[in-house]
């Protein structure tokens, strides 16, 4: 199923999503090192590299991006649309369970950091 999404490639220095726009696709880097940019700021936030997925809270939430990506090498993206999530999990129950389970895990990895980083004593 996966060989029918659509690839993208972008080069050094290209904006694959930009901070404030709206958006309704997750993109998975299969190839390459992309950094999250936020405020404006040209220090990331985060690194990127093959297997990482961005775009997950736009896609989810309806809300603009909250952050901008910018390719720092050839890059090398799969963009998942929700027509395409829809498709993916009528026809493949589970292995979609199982990209949205993985999803879920990101997004809880990224949440604990951003916690961790604001809250540095918690303890849950």
């Amino acid at each position: 199923m996966l060989k029918d999404a659509t690839t993208v490639r972008a080069e050094p220095g290209d904006r694959v999503i930009r901070e404030g726009e709206r958006g309704d696709t997750v993109f998975v880097l299969t190839d390459g090192v992309a950094e999250v940019l936020r405020g404006g700021s040209e220090l990331p936030v985060a690194v990127l590299g093959p297997g990482d997925s961005f775009g997950e809270l736009a896609f989810l939430t309806g809300e603009p991006r909250s952050a901008s990506v910018v390719a720092r090498t050839s890059c090398e993206m799969l963009v998942l649309s929700g027509g395409f999530l829809n498709r993916f999990i009528e026809k493949h129950p589970e292995s979609a369970s199982k990209a949205l389970l993985n999803l879920s895990r990101s997004l809880a990895e990224r949440l604990a950091a951003t916690t961790a980083q604001v809250v540095p004593n918690a303890s849950w």
